[in-house]
């Protein structure tokens, strides 16, 4: 009984040492060895030819959707795919991590392309995706290094979460008049992704949707804090406070906009706004409760049945009809302080509709008290330095201390000779100098 019990215990602890080995920080993936046919959907199978490096996909219907186990999966021997018309959906994780494809044949029966279907293929370097496709899977072409510009055709109506992100060679994108959402994060950290065409058909832009990509971090696209993107406004800076006036012709506002934006106060919207996103102005993420708040007294100022008032509406906020007569309430903002030489201006603004108007801050003029010919504001040379006037004595008629005698006349001249050492000389009241 007792050596039964030792050999278990001794397999049980070879067990934990065993386990102890693995590493658990991450998850790793082994090529599969690939059969040169098999089966990928109910009527759809695949040939590779080891030769070529080239899958073919034929059928009719859809492959299926697979969780790390596809055979093609993380296979770097794979060159090319060529999909046959009749298949009509490109599975989940299908060709995931085929860092050696390098090109994509996909025919117009396809309709939607899976997450994670070409997640990792840092190998491919462009793709046409062709007008049957309506819907693009999360992730599906995330961490794509290598491809440089992509077109969204005709017929899409989705751009799915992360779709494209990471894809740090992606330098441009045009977005198709088909498409109506724009998912979580689709072209996140798109480093060098500057040139991005959003239609006016898109109507929701999820959270950092753009983020990180080079139009994003480029200060040039940003206008008073605030990024559009053609009619779409992506993202204001914490630091959009007051009241905010969104652009004429905006679409759309993504969700999460103005988040954090602790003291805007209040927002006025145009009536060309058909759209506007989660929480996408009136909230800061309090860290206290681990939630989001809403700014206390919240102001939306828009039109009736419009998005404005729908979202007031429905977030609790107060709500001001831009199309019902009004006192104006005007906020005061100097956008230009006066010189000595030139206007400023200040702009009034009413705080419930997008009424303003500007005045003038005259300028303020030259001083020059000390007489030095310079002016005390700017140091700009007014003129030459004028000659005190030859010393009186005033003293029958002036009382100030300075022309009097004995202890009051010695401190005076004391203080005299401090201002005469740091070129303070001043005129008594009199019209006598101080030397």
């Amino acid at each position: 009984m007792k050596k039964t019990s030792r050999k278990i215990l001794s397999v049980a602890l070879a067990l934990v040492m065993v386990l102890c080995a693995v590493p658990f920080s991450g998850v790793t993936f082994e090529a599969n060895a690939l059969e040169k046919t098999g089966k990928c959907g109910e009527n759809v199978s695949y040939t590779y030819d080891p030769s070529t490096g080239e899958v073919v996909i034929s059928g009719t219907g859809m492959m299926y959707d697979y969780y790390y186990d596809s055979p093609l999966f993380y296979n770097a021997s794979i060159k090319s795919v060529a999909i046959e018309y009749g298949v009509t959906s490109i599975g989940r994780e299908a060709f995931g991590y085929c860092t050696g494809l390098t090109s994509i044949t996909i025919p117009n029966s396809v309709t939607s392309i899976g997450g994670w279907a070409f997640e990792g293929c840092t190998g491919l370097t462009s793709i046409t995706i062709p007008d049957g496709v309506t819907i693009i899977g999360d992730s599906a072409f995330r961490g794509c290094t290598g491809l440089t510009s992509v077109t969204i055709p005709d017929c899409v109506t989705i751009i799915g979460d992360s779709a494209f992100r990471g894809c740090t060679g992606l330098t441009s994108v045009t977005i198709s008049d088909s498409v109506t959402s724009i998912y979580y994060g689709a072209f996140e950290n798109c480093t060098s992704l500057s040139s991005i065409t959003i239609p006016d058909s898109v109507t929701s832009i999820s959270k950092a949707a753009f983020y990180n990509t080079a139009l994003y971090n480029n200060d040039s696209n940003w206008v008073n804090g605030v990024l559009y993107i053609g009619k779409h406004l992506i993202k204001a800076k914490s630091s959009v406070s007051g009241v905010y006036a969104i652009k004429d012709e905006t679409k759309s506002i993504a969700d999460y906009a103005f988040l954090d934006c602790d003291n805007l106060t209040s927002i006025i919207i145009p009536e060309s706004v058909v759209s506007i996103g989660y929480k996408a102005f009136g909230y800061y993420y309090s860290h206290s409760v681990d939630n989001y708040e809403r700014i206390y007294n919240f102001t939306v100022n828009g039109y009736r049945n419009t998005a404005a008032e729908t979202y007031a509406n429905e977030n609790g906020f107060s709500f001001i009809a831009l199309d019902e007569e009004h006192t104006h309430n005007f906020g005061e903002q100097i956008i230009g302080q006066p010189t000595c030489t030139k206007d400023g201006e200040k702009i009034f603004k009413c705080r419930q509709c997008d009424y303003s108007y500007t005045e003038v801050i005259p300028a303020l003029g030259h001083t020059d008290n000390d007489n030095d010919g310079n002016c005390d504001r700017c140091g700009e040379k007014t003129g030459e330095p004028v000659n005190p006037p030859e010393p009186t004595n005033p003293s029958e008629n002036c009382s100030c201390s300075c022309h009097k005698k004995g202890i009051a006349n010695f401190f005076f001249k004391i203080l005299l000779f401090f201002q005469k050492l740091f070129k303070k000389n001043q005129v008594c009241k009199c019209g006598a100098w101080h030397y």
